[in-house]
């Protein structure tokens, strides 16, 4: 089956200076990044969206997580700019950042705008000339 052979066939790396080496950053999976954008609406995080994109993202050359789950907390205590590095990376390579963001915003006002259907009530008052007393759907 083609889908399950496209499947971990995407993985790329894009490299990044932090805690004082030469480091990587990959792309998260649809979980990791679904996780971190429900945390970040939460009123008070569990941990920070910086700690969690550090852990989901920051890998070495062969594209292995350097951090697990069980390290948010320790993340959480790093100084920010060691954080901030990482993050800023990644959001942009994840697409999570404001112009990523604006691009989709336009797209999906665009799809909107071509398939919207006018709300306005008919301007006839003339009775329907189908006998049928269900409404059928305008095209």
């Amino acid at each position: 089956m083609l889908g399950k052979e496209l499947l971990g066939k995407s993985q790329k790396l894009t490299p990044v200076e932090a805690f004082g080496k030469q480091l990587y950053v990959k792309r998260m999976t649809g979980l990791q990044r679904e996780f971190i954008e429900r945390e970040g609406g939460k009123p008070v995080p569990v941990h920070s969206r910086r700690a969690m994109t550090v852990c989901y993202c920051l890998c070495d050359q062969d594209g292995t997580r350097l951090f697990e789950d069980k390290d948010l907390a320790d993340l959480d205590n790093e100084p920010y700019h060691e954080l901030d590095k990482v993050a800023e990376v990644a959001y942009v390579f994840n697409e999570m950042d404001r112009a990523a963001l604006e691009r989709l915003k336009k797209t999906l006002e665009t799809i909107l705008s071509e398939n919207s259907v006018s709300d306005s009530p008919s301007t006839s008052d003339a009775p329907s000339t189908n006998s049928s007393t269900e409404s059928t759907p305008q095209s």
